[in-house]
């Protein structure tokens, strides 16, 4: 599949390492903790809002419902946008003139920064499918649940606060070497995406596993033999990551059905870089994918850069807490720890 068009990416500079006093570390430490607490819970205003984007799940006959929406914000003077897939009434439109128009993927691509928020009608495959729109600065989104999962879509048709949720995303950048070069550098970068769930390499159409050697910061972890790996956020922990076993934290990385029985799932700070390549040995090639979609094959020579895309966070508006929206999502979506009740017993402790 060819990979969306894209600003060219630019080259990263090697990491560089930074010495620091041990009488500072501590110091530095707390201040850093105390700095993602207070931005963990601090509440953010969005003043100002004068224009709307709405995502709507294709092909679920969600017309009414997203036109029903448009108006809405028509009526109190904020421009929005539907899909071009969306028909618009005439009456529609003689009623909120210049207040209702249409957006599609070359708008979002150049027009990205004039969208104060972003408002999904569907499922989490709509909100995946707004984050891969806004590939640098992702306007703040509120998800409605019109699908079938449920773990991203917090709001329902009823009242909601304004609390928001900064979600991590990657950054995959692929670099592909020339034909008989064999130095140690990457070689060209030819492509770059930031993903909200996961970045997957597998063995696509192969019979044969695929032979991963992964890095982390430029030093080797171990050769991964399996049907491929999971590089997930936060976000993606609950998707292909914990369908292939992997757990429900941060950052994990998780090998799909490894042919070694000490091949398990990694947890890893969200601060490495890491490296996945295909091992000198392999046997085939492999695929790389960004949040389930646009599929690309790598073979001998070519790497695969992933690191915290710090500069371009996913932001969700939360119904109540970031954390009790994970929580409550985990009983909801996927019936997390969910058992009949334990009966009382009957007979007195004093008595047994």
């Amino acid at each position: 599949m060819k990979p969306p068009s894209n600003p060219k990416p630019q080259t990263p500079s090697l990491k560089q390492q930074t010495l620091i006093p041990i009488a500072d570390y501590a110091t530095s430490s707390t201040i850093l903790r105390q700095a993602l607490n207070d931005t963990r819970s601090s509440k953010i205003s969005i003043p100002n809002i004068k224009q709307v984007l709405l995502i709507t799940r294709p092909n679920f006959n969600l017309e009414d419902e997203t036109i029903e929406m448009a108006s809405f914000f028509a009526e109190r003077g904020i421009r929005v946008r539907v899909g071009a897939e969306i028909p618009v009434d005439d009456s529609v439109s003689e009623r909120y003139p210049n207040l209702i128009s249409s957006w599609d993927l070359e708008y979002c691509r150049l027009n990205g920064d004039d969208v104060d928020l972003v408002v999904t009608l569907g499922g989490d495959g709509t909100v995946l499918y707004s984050s891969s729109l806004f590939q640098e600065r992702v306007p703040p989104i509120v998800a409605f649940h019109l699908g079938s999962l449920g773990f991203l879509t917090v709001f329902k048709h009823d009242t909601y606060q304004s609390n928001l949720n900064l979600r991590m995303r990657l950054q995959a950048d692929i670099y592909e070497k020339k034909e008989g070069d064999t130095s140690d550098d990457l070689g060209e970068l030819i492509f770059t995406w930031k993903v909200l769930n996961e970045v997957v390499v597998d063995r696509g159409v192969n019979s044969t596993m695929v032979n991963l050697d992964l890095f982390a910061d430029g030093d080797p972890i171990t050769t991964v033999l399996a049907d491929g790996l999971v590089v997930a956020t936060p976000t993606g922990s609950t998707a292909y990551n914990l369908s292939a076993g992997g757990p429900l934290v941060h950052h994990p990385i998780t090998p799909i059905c490894p042919h070694t029985l000490t091949a398990r799932p990694m947890l890893l700070p969200s601060s490495l870089e890491l490296r996945l390549s295909l091992s000198p040995n392999a046997r085939g090639s492999a695929w790389v994918s960004f949040d389930g979609r646009d599929r690309l094959e790598i073979g001998e020579g070519t790497s695969v850069l992933i690191r915290t895309a710090v500069s371009s966070p996913f932001p969700s508006i939360s119904h109540e807490s970031s954390s009790k929206d994970w929580f409550n999502s985990l009983v909801s979506s996927l019936g997390w720890n969910s058992r009949i009740p334990q009966k009382k017993n009957r007979i007195p402790p004093s008595k047994l």
